[in-house]
């Protein structure tokens, strides 16, 4: 069966025409395994910079008897320009905001990358080192099969069943492959 990229869908959420979706976005997780690593490791360190900037800004805080609550002559409500205090006040309320969006990202991440580490170690020993050969250490085809001495395209269809048992740890049964049988389908 021919495959079509849906390339309207960005990176891993790319659907394929006629195929699992759960086996493609699994393949895609598999594909950048190393980026959601990295990701994580530049999150947490993001994460870092922000809390200190956080406790930078509470630390540098005014004192409260330089507030000055400016009145407009034009709306009788407050002055466009925020006051010192204001401004600090609106700084740490958005690096708060930012900190929470950063540490959901985290837990996300996380929590993707263990269902993965999961779901892989179920696989029987072969299957197993396959994938760890093919995504984690990114490997070619020629390196695999002399690895594990297997030809390429018997190399290709384990993958193909490793990728599926995968996406069956991740996502559960509603990701198994389902097998039509043409003889049995009647209209009617």
């Amino acid at each position: 069966m021919e495959r079509k990229i849906n390339k309207k869908k960005p990176g891993y959420m790319r659907a394929v025409d006629g195929y699992n979706d759960y086996i493609c976005v699994t393949e895609g997780y598999l594909e950048s395994w190393n980026g959601l690593l990295a990701a994580v490791d530049n999150l947490k360190d993001t994460l870092f910079d922000k809390k200190n900037e956080l406790a930078a800004a509470e630390d540098a805080a005014p004192p409260i008897s330089s507030y000055g609550g400016q009145i407009s002559l034009f709306t009788g409500g407050p002055a466009a320009k925020l006051t010192q205090p204001e401004a600090m006040c609106e700084k740490k309320r958005l690096l708060n905001q930012e900190i929470k969006g950063i540490e959901r990202e985290i837990r996300k991440l996380e929590n993707l990358i263990r269902k993965i580490n999961r779901a892989k170690m179920s696989l029987k020993p072969e299957l197993k080192k396959l994938v760890e050969l093919r995504y984690m250490n990114e490997e070619s085809w020629e390196e695999i099969q002399t690895k594990l001495n297997y030809t390429e395209r018997w190399c290709r269809s384990l993958l193909e069943k490793a990728v599926e048992d995968i996406a069956v740890g991740i996502f559960g049964t509603r990701a198994k492959k389902e097998k039509s049988d043409e003889r049995f389908n009647f209209i009617g």
